[in-house]
């Protein structure tokens, strides 16, 4: 992230250990990698254009469920309401569609479920994953 200021918060449960990805079907998983990579490469593109930049990760586990929280600050107003839409962009052309695709995966997969939402200067986006006990050790 470029050289002024960054802040990188990384928190990862201990509880982790009882998820076995193995046992996940590889379109699930491929899914998954799909989704982190986009609102991961969203947030990196978003902090380019600011001086301050943070971003907090918080992953932890809540019975079957992983949550993944991803926060960070931002510089353009967003829309809610239209974030999911093809083409909605803060960040000009060639932009605005990789949203589009996580929204899609998830209408399409019900072991995911993703909550997004501004809190103060965060922008934040909570990825779920329900998984089957069969998943866990």
């Amino acid at each position: 992230l470029d050289n002024i200021k960054s802040t990188i918060e990384i928190y990862i449960s201990k509880e982790l250990e009882r998820i076995n990805l193995s046992k996940i079907d590889i379109i699930n998983l491929d899914n998954f990698y799909t989704i982190i990579g986009i609102l991961l490469d969203n947030i990196i593109e978003e902090l380019k254009e600011q001086e301050e930049k943070l971003v907090s990760i918080n992953v932890y586990m809540e019975g079957n469920t992983t949550n993944i929280e991803l926060a960070n600050t931002y510089k353009n107003y967003i829309d809610i309401n239209k974030i999911n839409m093809y083409g909605y962009t803060t960040k000009g052309k060639e932009h605005g569609v990789g949203l589009y695709i996580v929204n899609k995966i998830i209408k399409n997969n019900k072991i995911f479920e993703l909550n997004t939402k501004v809190d103060n200067q965060f922008f934040v986006q909570h990825l779920k994953i329900h998984h089957p006990k069969r998943h866990l050790k």
